[in-house]
Parts: structure tokens; sequence; C-alpha cells
């Protein structure tokens, strides 16, 4: 498990048992430092913040990322300017800006045939957005909607499949 961040002194790559409370760690290097503001599981693009340090390892617990309020503070927002460059940085080629504008408009149907589905939910738009807008966070929550919807017709063609089966039979 490596943990690092700007404000951990003792910075460190350590190997642990599965199982082994987050605490002990930060513990064994020093505590939690004072002017930390969040811990991050992961890294610091799809990594989740722990709320938590009494929270065990896990075999994906790769790193423990400590951040500073300024390091998490968000860019006020603005409105978007089309810049592109979410759309740049989206690894799966997906329109970010878009997505917010259709999830914004409440259109399911144009979210899923513009691949909402796809999203990996990295970052990287929100990461690269100069608007300050929370790219992730609604296209988060659209690809939630869209998902629940494929997979509600995905279970209705199943059971007409299941039904059409047993009335041949």
């Amino acid at each position: 498990v490596t943990v690092t961040g700007e404000c951990f002194p003792r910075q460190a790559n350590l190997l642990v048992r599965v199982g082994t409370p987050l605490r002990y760690i930060v513990d064994s290097l020093g505590g939690i430092p004072p002017e930390a503001a969040k811990i991050i599981s992961g890294g610091p693009m799809m990594g989740k913040a722990i709320a938590n340090l009494d929270a065990p390892t896990l075999k994906g617990t790769g790193a423990l990322l400590f951040l500073t309020e300024k390091q998490t503070r968000r860019l006020p927002q603005t409105n978007c300017i089309r810049c592109g460059k979410c759309s740049g940085a989206c690894p799966m080629g997906l329109e970010p800006f878009l997505l917010v504008r259709l999830s914004r408009a409440g259109d399911i149907q144009a979210l899923e045939k513009n691949a909402v589905q796809d999203c990996i939910m990295c970052g990287c738009c929100l990461y690269s957005c100069p608007a300050g807008i929370p790219l992730l966070d609604e296209i988060s929550s659209a690809r939630g909607q869209v998902l629940g919807i494929i997979k509600a017709r995905a279970a209705a063609a199943k059971a007409a499949a299941e039904a059409a089966k047993a009335k041949t039979e």
C-alpha cells in the first residue's frame, strides 16, 4: 500500500496483510497530519474518499492519498463555453459537456444514444473542465438512470422469451 500526499510527512510503500485496519497503517507512519482535509483510498482520479480509518485493507487497496484543503477545493462554477477539454480528456471518447446538458434536460433516450453508460467514472473530464462544472457528479447520476432502464429492458425481454418458450412447450 502506498501512503502519500503533499501534506503527509513520512511517505512509504508498505506490504500489509489484507484486513489490516487503515488506521494501523497511518498510525505506524506518524498519524494523520493536521493539514489533511481528505483521505482517498486509491489514486487521485478514481479513488474514493474514506470516512472511517477503521475500515480494513482489501485485496485491491493500493494507496492512501492525503489531500489538503487547497487540493480538494473545487473551482467556482461558471457557464460551459464548449471548449472541448472534457471531450479531449475522456478515455472513452464521450462528450461530457453534451451528457451533462442532456442529463439536465432529463433526456434519457438521448443519454443512452450518446453512450453515457460507457462512462468509466475516471474523473478526467472533471479535472480538465476550466468552467468548474461538476461533470462527473451529473454524469454518474444519469449513468445510473440509464443503466437501470437497460437492466429493466433486459429483464423484460428475458421474461418475454421465457413466456414464449413456455407457451410453445
